[in-house]
């Protein structure tokens, strides 16, 4: 009885574990946040400057020109000069159909999306929306990008963990050593020296040396929605596992305790909502018309009954 006992709390643990990891990444995610900001800021600030005698674009080119040929001259000269912020041009080439090139001179995210290798920059990500919420886009962005200084090795760390305990684990356990090395990994990135004076850096380092020691700082996350799981990820991660629906709904009552909805998600209930009391009041006038037009046919019927009697 005290093995069984005993294997069902170190499986719990292990769960805990992987939670850990995985808050951990969103823990990255959001102290990395600042460093990108002020990459992409350097970067937008410095061409606008040179460019700022050209008017604001009005067609977005990149989305209705397909012949860069045909583009304006505003939005040629600011993918020229997005171009020679590229780290190596011979092997990355930009999809400038899904950027939005009007938006360059004041958006950090539709600059960032010109360093980004995915088909799909915008979507539901590890820890909310949005192109610079997800490891996978932040990493693509620091090793694309000409002025960032972080180790590309400690990039590829970071990738190399993601996809061997989430994208490749199935069981959802990690062991206490294999939390605390992918610990040490994120928070290489965010001690590197261009990145940890960041605010956002600083505060999720000291969460991460928390985290890094003992499970129970998961605690600190119920009242900082910023570092809960999205519930549409929740729902992946456990759809994603090999395992029986015992280990499944242990894992489901844990993941629960730190997942939240998404302000989109929200957004979703709220306008779902709207619709269907609007849709049962268009049914209800509809059928006070029915009521009230066969209410009437009846009566001009009696009237008319009563003149022929007459």
């Amino acid at each position: 009885m005290e093995n069984v006992v005993q294997n069902i709390e170190e499986n719990l643990d292990q769960y805990d574990n992987f939670i850990a990891v995985y808050i951990a990444l969103i823990a990255t995610i959001e102290g990395l946040q600042d460093y990108a900001n002020s990459v992409l800021n350097d970067v937008r600030c410095n061409i606008y400057k040179k460019l700022a005698y050209l008017p604001n674009c009005q067609i977005n080119c990149s989305k209705t020109k397909r012949n860069r040929d045909n583009w304006c001259e505003t939005c040629e000269k600011w993918k020229i000069e997005l171009e020679l912020y590229v780290r190596d041009r011979s092997k990355y080439r930009i999809d400038w159909g899904k950027i939005n090139s009007n938006d360059w001179f004041n958006s950090n995210e539709e600059v960032s999306k010109c360093f980004i290798k995915t088909s799909g920059h915008v979507g539901h990500t590890i820890s909310g929306f949005g192109v610079l919420k997800d490891i996978g886009n932040l990493i693509s962005l620091f090793e694309n990008l000409k002025i960032v200084d972080i180790d590309i090795t400690k990039l590829k760390a970071v990738l190399h963990l993601r996809n061997k305990y989430f994208g490749h684990n199935y069981s959802a356990k990690i062991v206490s050593w294999e939390k605390q090395e992918c610990i040490d990994k994120l928070q290489d990135i965010l001690n590197f020296p261009s990145v940890c004076y960041h605010p956002s850096a600083k505060l999720q380092i000291r969460f991460l040396t928390q985290l890094r020691e003992s499970n129970t700082a998961l605690d600190s996350i119920l009242n900082r929605p910023t570092l809960q799981i999205p519930v549409t990820e929740a729902r992946r991660l456990e759809n994603g596992l090999q395992v029986t629906d015992s280990t499944r709904k242990q894992l489901h009552q844990r993941l629960q305790r730190y997942t939240k909805h998404s302000q989109c998600e929200d957004n979703n209930v709220k306008v779902a909502s709207k619709l269907s009391i609007s849709f049962f009041f268009v049914l209800f006038i509809l059928l006070v018309c029915v009521i009230y037009f066969i209410g009437n046919n009846s009566d001009k019927k009696i009237e008319e009954g009563k003149i022929e009697f007459i």
